[in-house]
């Protein structure tokens, strides 16, 4: 049955339902799947003025569907129909939408703000923020409120300081009030690890303790003030921090220790050596205490070993947690090949945007370039989103699968459409997906792939077909992975995952008013429920 079969069959389902309406009177669920294909289109092409009368046409034959609604309130609110969009947004509200009910309220607060209402506005902006809408620091530059920028009101629920006549004592206070507000407004069950007195207590004892710290300091602090959240991505993600540099290193914890296996050519000579020190304190030591400001969902020690190794390149991270003086470059005792130890001294910079937190730099120089053979299959491209091949003289094919995340060149339906062509037209004997690397993305990405697979009835049979995961299988892509051994015969090889299937994790940055900092808290719980994956707001 095609995909528009099974479609009309559940839309003429809804109308008959939903709408409670006789027999005879339904509307032709034929005709109601076209008018809802064009919205959509038209919609999707921001042809909202061609848009709203479709939308009209569908909420008025079904007025029990919550996201029409929206798409109405949306299209008449970008026809410049404010007064109109009002009571769609409403309405969509009451009925579930599938967007967060923050988001409702905050175009609800937009139309009113076209209109120049300023009490409504104000009010409507309060429930919005009520309701957890994101971007509390960005409300302030967003032009549709520019006519409240004077009122007091709006001074203070946007969290607004005068940054030129405050100060650095009393800025820092504003932010930690800040985020601690943003903690308990935004994030999704934030106290489920630690109560929020206990919460509380620790962002009051940093207050009081600014005027003894270093920025440095302050940051590694608010560091460890968001894992007591308890997820992964309620963080301060040290890559963004804007005065923080780096050394042009990479670093792999390995079960024989911390070596370095990348390095800008001018340190070369480091490349393969394990690090014994940072100045005065064990290897063991500095990942340690790195351990106490990465955040981990549910205390999963594995993302330790991931982010652990990216946090010693920061020079004033280690600064922040008083294991060194300096800031800006780290003294390595390193270990030779032949077992000798000595000291390098390596400066920070800044990493450009060639880098890659999992990959590293394409112009540094390698551990593996020196390596007799071809490169492992598995370093090969780490940067592309998805790609495979045949490994030689065999009947088996290689699918590294790096990111959940749509590539513009090919779409993940053509490639794997091109994929399992090739499987058919070589008679290809196995299939390896090696997720070891994939960073996250779109869960919902898992349907294709599942798809695919489970159709491939020779791939699919025990001893065929093989999935590898690894420290570094992270967010969306530990849906991906559950969804795949458990709906398909793979076999699930490597190391355990940061993150299961079920978590707590969403990235929501936004900035501290004072001091700039980049943060995010977790909004949005992801669960893999059977064969359906869900985001819980």
């Amino acid at each position: 049955m095609s995909f528009q079969s099974i479609a009309r069959r559940v839309l003429q389902m809804m109308i008959i339902i939903a709408a409670a309406i006789p027999l005879q009177a339904q509307p032709d669920a034929n005709a109601v799947l076209n008018d809802l294909q064009q919205a959509q289109a038209k919609s999707q092409s921001r042809d909202w003025a061609a848009a709203a009368p479709l939308w009209e046409r569908l909420v008025a034959g079904n007025p029990h569907v919550g996201w029409w609604w929206y798409s109405l309130g949306t299209a008449q609110f970008n026809v410049g129909e404010y007064r109109k969009a009002i009571p769609s947004f409403e309405k969509a509200m009451e009925l579930g939408a599938f967007v967060p009910l923050g988001r409702i309220a905050f175009d609800i607060a937009r139309s009113h703000a076209r209109l120049k209402e300023k009490d409504a506005t104000i009010q409507v902006l309060q429930r919005a923020l009520d309701l957890g809408a994101r971007n509390r620091d960005r409300i302030g530059t967003n032009e549709d409120f520019a006519f409240l920028r004077s009122d007091p009101r709006f001074k203070s629920m946007i969290g607004e300081i005068d940054k030129a006549h405050i100060s650095r004592t009393d800025g820092w206070h504003h932010d930690i009030s800040f985020l601690e507000t943003e903690v308990k407004r935004m994030g999704y069950d934030p106290f489920h690890k630690v109560s929020q007195a206990q919460f509380a207590s620790e962002a009051q004892q940093l207050r009081a303790d600014i005027p003894k710290l270093t920025d440095n300091q302050i940051i590694v602090r608010i560091m460890h003030l968001m894992t007591l959240v308890g997820d992964g991505h309620t963080v301060v993600a040290p890559q963004v921090v804007s005065s923080w540099k780096t050394v042009p290193l990479q670093f792999e914890l390995f079960q024989e220790g911390l070596y370095i296996v990348a390095a800008d050519p001018k340190y070369a000579d480091l490349v393969g050596k394990q690090v014994l020190r940072f100045g005065n304190h064990t290897t063991d030591q500095v990942i340690q205490a790195l351990g106490s400001i990465i955040s981990k969902d549910k205390d999963n020690p594995h993302n330790i070993k991931r982010n652990g190794p990216r946090f010693a390149r920061f020079p004033a991270i280690l600064n922040g947690l008083g294991l060194q003086p300096r800031s800006e470059s780290i003294v390595f005792t390193v270990r030779e090949a032949d077992g000798t130890t000595r000291t390098a001294e390596v400066t920070a910079a800044r990493d450009d945007s060639d880098y890659s937190r999992i990959a590293g730099h394409p112009r540094w120089v390698t551990l593996f370039q020196g390596s007799p053979g071809p490169l492992p299959l598995y370093l090969k491209d780490r940067r592309k989103n998805y790609w495979f091949e045949t490994v030689p003289n065999t009947k088996i094919v290689y699918f590294q699968f790096n990111l959940v995340v749509q590539d513009p060149a090919e779409p993940l339906d053509a490639f794997l459409q091109r994929l399992f062509k090739h499987i058919d037209e070589q008679k290809i004997e196995k299939l390896i997906i090696d997720m070891r690397w994939n960073n996250g993305g779109n869960g919902r990405l898992a349907y294709p792939v599942l798809s695919f697979l489970t159709r491939a009835e020779g791939i699919n049979q025990p001893g065929n077909l093989f999935l590898i995961v690894g420290r570094y299988t992270f967010s969306a892509a530990p849906i991906v992975a559950s969804v795949i051994e458990s709906y398909t015969n793979a076999i699930l090889v490597g190391e355990p995952t940061p993150t299961g299937p079920n978590f707590i994790g969403e990235d929501n940055f936004f900035n501290l008013p004072y001091s700039q900092l980049p943060v995010s808290v977790s909004d949005q719980y992801h669960e893999r429920h059977g064969q359906r994956i869900l985001g819980r707001r």
